[in-house]
């Protein structure tokens, strides 16, 4: 995003605790020096992110991430709900929501060789990058972006009424970390008033129940929440019910997690197993 959220600030760190729902590997641990970037890999709090002010000696469940280069003064003087702007080096090379020639063109100003598969005109919208991560893009010297017509892009509005659902929505989509998210057809038929797709339901086992909806109207996007035996399941419905929600729960067991914005005519004739790429609309979300 371009800046770091600051959650908390004491005598020897400033920290950001905005992604505690991270896997982070096991990796390279230093003496946690002034300027020092670290990220919790293991224990209460993995993911988080802090950076040092005074020296602390190594631990086994940090990794070091890197090196403040300027700015240690922003560090030492950011409050706690600061925004804190950074700039990385290197840069990130990620390539996807671009069309296949611009992403060609940022890859190549990296080093990294493109490799075009799926739709690989120069047009055709980038929606999967591998490898996805900046650094291995970097040691391999070459990433895969894989193109679909722009058609193949739909757009969504997500609500962010409910924090709750709509960061799980957002992490299980990619759409916390990228421009362009996907989602895996789980069950769909000709006639069904829905489509439903793979979610993650461990992470959806925090999901507690909204107010439930009186009416659940075409287009909404919709969670089962952790009250229902398949909570995670992501929904979009494609007729409206008093009933019933975007992944056939009732209204108790459903949360609704946003819209979808494009003609859902356009969703027809998927089939089970199915990706649809989606990118969220920010001016819709206003």
């Amino acid at each position: 995003k371009g800046y770091m959220n600051v959650s908390e600030s004491t005598g020897s760190f400033m920290g950001c605790r905005d992604d505690m729902d991270a896997d982070i590997p096991d990796e390279k641990h230093e003496v946690r020096t002034a300027g020092s970037v670290t990220v919790r890999s293991s224990g209460v709090g993995e993911g988080h992110i802090m950076i040092y002010k005074e020296t602390r000696q190594v631990s086994q469940a940090h990794n070091h991430a890197g090196r403040v280069d300027r700015g240690t003064a922003l560090v030492a003087r950011a409050a706690v709900g600061d925004k804190v702007a950074i700039v990385t080096d290197p840069p990130r090379v990620l390539a996807v929501g671009m069309t296949q020639a611009e992403g060609g063109r940022l890859l190549s100003e990296s080093g990294v060789r493109q490799v075009r598969t799926g739709d690989t005109s120069d047009k055709a919208v980038i929606v999967e990058q591998s490898p996805e991560m900046t650094m291995d893009a970097l040691e391999k010297g070459e990433a895969e972006t894989f193109g679909v017509p722009p058609k193949r892009v739909f757009r969504v509005r997500i609500d962010d009424g409910d924090p709750l659902t709509a960061y799980y929505f957002r992490k299980v989509v990619g759409l916390d970390h990228k421009p362009v998210g996907a989602l895996k057809v789980q069950f769909t038929y000709p006639g069904m008033p829905m489509i439903t797709f793979h979610g993650d339901d461990v992470r959806a086992k925090n999901l507690h129940p909204q107010d439930p909806f009186e009416k659940c109207l075409k287009g909404d996007i919709g969670v089962t929440n952790q009250s229902r035996p398949h909570h995670g399941l992501i929904g979009i419905r494609l007729e409206d019910s008093k009933e019933y929600g975007p992944t056939g729960e009732e209204p108790y067991g459903t949360n609704i997690a946003g819209r979808f914005l494009d003609d859902l005519k356009r969703l027809k004739g998927l089939e089970d197993e199915d990706t649809i790429y989606i990118i969220e609309d920010k001016e819709e979300s206003g």
